[in-house]
């Protein structure tokens, strides 16, 4: 009886949804990326962060040197608006282009554009949605007070408040055999 109900079995007994992502995985895409930018791009500056403001073994010190130094303070603020630029470049060139990054990748989380008509299917974002919805990273003013926004947001509501501004949602995809389901 059972090869009767296997031919009987259609890909239309399988359907994928679309899941806004969890918490969860969403928090452990970011950890890979910052990791993977820390080791690629942040590496690179941490050593010659270090050689400017050597003998500081205290913050209070390093402060004292960075504010004695206008030429110190200008390299350190010089690589941190590069260091910011960086990685604002990797997470959105690569969710605009794949719609996910490395560690979305890895987590099989994607980028999609929440549809305007609810018949709609959801596409890719766009470029400036993109960027828009990753300013949030950015450490400079204005866009460092979007920090606690962006984490009430993601606790209370699962979206990250830039993705709603620009309506994108971080997805996760599941696939429902209805054959071989309990349900």
């Amino acid at each position: 009886m059972n090869r009767y109900l296997d031919a009987l079995i259609t890909p239309q007994m399988t359907k994928t949804f679309l899941l806004p992502a969890s918490v969860w995985k969403r928090a452990g895409a970011f950890i890979i990326d910052i990791a993977l930018l820390d080791l690629i791009v942040f590496s690179p500056f941490k050593a010659n962060l270090a050689s400017l403001i050597s003998g500081a073994d205290t913050y209070q010190k390093a402060f004292q040197m960075l504010a004695a130094s206008q030429e110190t303070l200008s390299a350190v603020m010089m690589a941190s608006f590069f260091m910011a630029i960086l990685t604002l470049a990797y997470f959105t060139l690569l969710e605009w282009k794949l719609g996910q990054t490395v560690g979305k990748i890895v987590f099989n989380l994607f980028l999609v554009q929440i549809p305007a008509k609810p018949d709609e299917k959801p596409s890719k974002p766009g470029f400036f949605q993109v960027l828009i919805s990753n300013l949030s990273l950015v450490p400079f003013f204005p866009f460092i007070f979007l920090w606690p926004v962006e984490l009430i947001s993601i606790l209370f509501t699962n979206h990250r408040f830039m993705e709603r501004v620009v309506r994108i949602q971080l997805v996760e995809t599941k696939i429902v055999d209805y054959y071989n389901s309990d349900a």
